[in-house]
């Protein structure tokens, strides 16, 4: 096995570790969250958290030879009961709980495949709140491709934002499209492309992800 072959072989030894860890992690999710919702107490963001995993681990998994680890059937169902408290927030809720809906209807807008109509509930959350300014650039980022508008987003949140976790994050995205600005030339330029190939495709899964992540789960 030449030097290649040992590298290809550990990369793929890391995804799937890096696989099976990010599917443990939406299965905890779901059982954590399908026991929440079964109690009286339950919010909207409960729900929006339940659906978020399921949606997540359907897409994750949808590719694999045997089949999505759940149905869509199943995800379509939890969306179809987190609708219903999602149109009661946006009717009777304050500014933030609006935004809020907004930001989880546009979750199912995400699974029904209609990104357009998606950020328009993004566009409508930033206007009831510049909190959801962060949701809005990660959105862009990771479903549109939109790097302008998710660095613009991004930057505005940055001059608004005081808590240090929150800042810590936006710098962490902003380096982070850097980073795939930088592979993409690296890919373009390099003599060696096969290796770097290789690795951004990895690169790209796990910050694909990662973004989902930090979409869904805050």
């Amino acid at each position: 096995m030449d030097d290649i072959d040992k590298l290809e072989a550990d990369l793929e030894q890391r995804f799937d570790n890096f696989r099976n860890e990010t599917i443990r992690g939406y299965k905890t999710e779901i059982a954590k969250y399908s026991l929440i919702v079964k109690g009286k107490n339950a919010s909207t963001m409960d729900y929006s958290n339940l659906f978020v995993a399921c949606h997540s681990l359907y897409e994750f998994t949808k590719g694999d030879k045997d089949g999505p680890l759940i149905s869509k059937d199943k995800v379509d169902k939890i969306a179809d009961k987190l609708l219903v408290l999602i149109k009661k927030d946006i009717t009777e809720g304050t500014p933030a709980v609006k935004g809020q809906a907004y930001c989880s209807l546009s979750y199912i807008c995400v699974h029904r495949n209609d990104k357009q109509k998606a950020l328009e509930c993004y566009d409508k959350a930033v206007s009831l709140d510049k909190k959801f300014l962060i949701e809005r650039a990660d959105f862009k980022n990771a479903f549109m491709d939109d790097r302008e508008g998710a660095l613009a987003d991004y930057n505005e949140a940055l001059s608004i934002t005081t808590d240090p976790d929150t800042i810590e994050y936006i710098k962490y995205n902003i380096e982070h499209i850097d980073v795939i600005r930088d592979a993409n030339k690296s890919i373009k330029e390099a003599g060696w492309a096969y290796i770097k190939i290789i690795l951004f495709i990895i690169l790209v899964v796990i910050l694909f992800v990662l973004k989902i992540f930090s979409i869904f789960n805050k």
